[in-house]
This record gives C-alpha cells, sequence and structure tokens, in this order.
C-alpha cells in the first residue's frame, strides 16, 4: 500500500495512511486539533448574528401582536421604529461585519496556522517517509552487504574446497609417486635378487658341471686304468644260435657260433654287450634210431668282451633234443613242414648257460 497522508473528512486535520498508519479516536484528534473547533464556532457565531439582524430588519415586530395604533401612530411609530431599527440595524450590523472580519482574521489565522501546522506535519511526514526510506535502504543495503559477504563468505569456502581439494589430489599424486616408486624399487630389487639368484644359479650350475666334469673324468681315468672284475660262477650267460647244427653232422667238439642275448654287467659296467659273438662246441651227441632223436649237449667256450677282446669261459651243459620225426622243432615255427629224417638245432633258438668257475676280466 503507498504511504502518505490526506486531510481526513471527520476531523479536518491530516492523517498518515498505508501500512504504518493508525486513526486516532475524534476525542484524541479533537484534544490534539483546537483549530477545527475554533474555526467552526466562529462560523456558527457569524451565521447566528447575521440572520439574527436579518430577522429583526424584516420583522420589526413579532406576527401575532394586535395593532392598535392608529394609522398615524403606527406610520410614525413604524418609521421611529424604522429609524431606531436601522440604526440599531446598520449598528449591529457594523458589530456583525466587525465581528465577522474578526471572525474572518481570525479564520485566516487558523487557516494560516493550520497551513502551518499540515506544512510541519507534511514536512514531518515527508521526513518520517525519507527516514523510512532511508531506514528501509540502509536495510536493503545491510541485507545486501549481508548477501555480498554471505557469497564472499562462499567464495572463500569454495576457494578454500578448491584448495583443499588441490591439496588432497596432490597428496594423492605424490602417494601413488611414491608407491610407484617404491614399486620400482622394489621391482628393482627383485630383478637385482633374480639376477643374483640367476648368477648363483649359474654359479652353481657351473659348479655342478664342473663336479660332473671332474667326476667324468675321475671315472674316465678309473676306466682308463686296468681294472679287473671277477665274474662270479652261476653267472648267466643268455645266448642266441646264430647256426644249424645237425645230428648228422654233429659231433663230439664240433664248434658252433651264437650270439649273446642280453648284457652282461657286474656293477654298473657292462662285461659283455648284447649281439656280442658267442662261441661254444657239441660236448656229446647221442643218437637213438629207436625213437629216431638225437641228443645233442652244448657247453660254450669263448665269450667277445665289450671291448672286443675274447676270452675263454667254462659253463654248464645244455642238452637239446633234436627229433626228425616230428615236423616242429621245440616249436620254432622256422622248421614248420620239415620232412627230412635229418635232426637239428635250428637257428635263433635261445639257451641259458651259467659259469661253472669264476672268471676274471680286466677291463681297460
Amino acid at each position: 500500500m503507498e504511504e502518505g497522508s490526506k486531510l481526513c473528512g471527520n476531523c479536518g486535520s491530516y492523517v498518515e495512511y498505508g501500512e504504518e498508519a493508525t486513526q486516532l479516536p475524534k476525542s484524541e484528534i479533537t484534544k490534539t486539533n483546537p483549530v477545527r473547533t475554533i474555526v467552526v464556532a466562529a462560523l456558527v457565531l457569524v451565521i447566528v448574528v447575521s440572520g439574527f439582524f436579518t430577522w429583526r430588519a424584516i420583522n420589526p415586530i413579532a406576527p401575532g401582536v394586535e395593532q392598535t395604533f392608529n394609522a398615524e401612530e403606527a406610520q410614525a411609530a413604524a418609521e421611529q421604529t424604522g429609524a431606531e431599527t436601522a440604526a440599531n440595524t446598520k449598528a449591529e450590523t457594523a458589530q456583525a461585519l466587525a465581528a465577522a472580519e474578526k471572525a474572518r482574521a481570525e479564520a485566516e489565522r487558523l487557516l494560516a496556522e493550520t497551513q502551518r501546522l499540515k506544512a510541519e506535519e507534511q514536512a514531518r511526514i515527508a521526513a518520517e517517509a525519507k527516514a523510512r526510506e532511508q531506514a528501509e535502504q540502509e536495510r536493503i543495503a545491510q541485507e545486501q552487504a549481508r548477501a555480498a559477504e554471505a557469497e564472499r563468505i562462499a567464495q572463500e569456502q569454495a576457494r578454500a574446497a578448491e584448495v583443499e581439494r588441490i591439496a588432497q589430489e596432490q597428496a594423492r599424486a605424490a602417494e601413488q609417486a611414491r608407491i610407484a616408486a617404491e614399486q620400482a624399487r622394489a621391482a628393482e630389487e627383485a630383478r637385482i635378487a633374480q639376477e643374483r639368484a640367476r648368477v648363483v644359479a649359474e654359479q652353481a650350475r657351473a659348479a655342478e658341471q664342473e663336479r660332473i666334469a671332474q667326476e667324468q673324468a675321475r671315472i674316465a681315468a678309473e676306466k682308463s686304468k686296468p681294472q679287473t672284475i671277477t665274474l662270479s660262477t652261476r653267472t648267466p650267460i643268455k645266448i642266441i644260435t646264430s647256426s644249424i647244427i645237425t645230428a648228422e653232422t654233429a659231433r663230439t667238439r664240433e664248434e658252433f657260433t651264437a650270439k649273446l642275448n642280453g648284457d652282461i654287467v657286474s656293477g654298473d659296467r657292462v662285461i659283455a654287450q648284447k649281439g656280442s659273438n658267442v662261441k661254444g662246441r657239441v660236448s656229446k651227441s647221442d643218437a637213438n634210431s629207436r625213437t629216431e632223436t638225437t641228443n645233442i649237449s652244448l657247453i660254450l667256450t669263448k665269450l667277445t668282451l665289450a671291448d672286443g677282446r675274447e676270452v675263454s669261459i667254462n659253463t654248464t651243459e645244455q642238452n637239446y633234443l633234436a627229433s626228425s620225426a616230428t615236423r616242429t622243432i621245440m616249436g620254432d615255427p622256422s622248421i614248420m613242414g620239415n620232412t627230412s629224417n635229418r635232426a637239428k638245432v635250428p637257428s635263433g633258438i635261445t639257451f641259458t648257460f651259467y659259469l661253472t668257475s669264476s672268471l676274471d676280466v680286466v677291463l681297460k
């Protein structure tokens, strides 16, 4: 609502209106503003006096008074009365005019006083309005200052938060760099440790190879030395025949050849290798014409060693019963279909002989 002041229709004084304006009671208005009462009283007095004298001029004798005078007396009396009335009216009029002039002057004075009071009141209201406006402006300025201060504080806080965030980011980056450096250092230490382990392993491998080489050299040296190995009795010698021994040609002390069917070893030394030549002889050959069989006994006499030397050996005797009546001999499929009357020991037959005396073998 717009603030200001206006002339009150009830009391004749200027009152404020607006959000903060309040209307005083009439008793308070009259009590605090006597100008209105004086002006009204003066105007009422002027009106009453003027009306009274006007009525006297128009009606010199009140209605209802009996006219007892004769016409002359009435005329004389009227003239005298009129003169007196005119004089009185003139005097009264002069007095009334003087009173009216005085009342007018008083009214003008009161009007001037009212205008002065109105001007003072308006000045007071304007001053109060200006003061209120200034107060409002100051309040608004204070509000704006507070808002600006709050914004400044918020900006300061935001800057502080940003600085703290940057500091935290830098701290995190520094921590990450430190962790990366630690990891790099750990990786470098691990690499150095691996390198040292590799060097140690290489050294150990070299030492092991040197030890193996020394061991091999020792073994080679030991092997290069003449070494006597004794094959005890009952050492098995497995052979496989490589020639055919017939009953017709088999005679005592007839030699035959065979192949060693397995290595002969002593400890970790190979005395004779599989496939080496073995020599033997027929120790006995008994033919039985009634059963058409021939009992052929064999022994071994020579053994070829691993180094190629041939040594003499004494072994047990192995018997072989050869028959000319059967179509197969010892289940050997290679002789199936034989229809001749010749008993024989075919090629490819395996025998196991045993040493009957120990054998000293000098290995070079």
